[in-house]
């Protein structure tokens, strides 16, 4: 952040102790004494052409979608943060999309909220609570059953095919 000094403001350049002249180093205040407004303290400008940091759309979203699955778990940010092994401070400012989390972090949220890092994402909101349970059992059998099962779903599914609509005649 560029300091300017009231006698560095017309030239816009950096403040530089150098800049001060006897009479402001005068009315500096001494330590250990808070400086009055009498006293004529040289008060630092910030320029204003400093950038301010700017939310980036997708941390929001994932922000947003980490504070809805915490609530859902009822979880408070303390358990949270315990559960995942990251502070409350650092889990509440990816919920507002201030921070831009690593891949570990993400893990380590999706630990802590016990579900995969896919979900942080919202990647299986739309299963319903039957489907969710038939995905955890079909994962806890073998893979020559999951085989089975997948190809008896798809003979199925090709059974029951959508009858045909009927088309109007002009």
């Amino acid at each position: 952040m560029a300091l300017l000094s009231r006698s560095c403001i017309d030239e816009a350049r950096p403040y530089d102790r150098s800049d001060r002249t006897a009479e402001e180093i005068r009315r500096l205040p001494r330590r250990g004494r808070a400086p009055s407004s009498r006293q004529g303290a040289i008060q630092p400008l910030v320029l204003a052409s400093v950038p301010t940091p700017r939310r980036l759309p997708s941390a929001v979203t994932f922000g947003r979608e980490v504070r809805r699955l915490r609530h859902l778990a009822g979880l408070t940010l303390e358990e949270l943060s315990q559960r995942a092994g990251l502070t409350p401070s650092y889990i509440g400012s990816i919920e507002l999309g201030d921070r831009d989390p690593s891949l570990s972090t993400m893990e380590a949220i999706a630990s802590g909220l016990d579900i995969a890092v896919g979900e942080l994402f919202g990647g299986v909101a739309e299963l319903s609570p039957e489907g969710l349970e038939l995905a955890a059992l079909f994962e806890q059998v073998p893979d020559a059953v999951q085989t089975a099962v997948l190809a008896i779903l798809h003979t199925t599914g090709d059974l029951a095919a959508p009858e045909a609509k009927p088309t109007r005649k002009a």
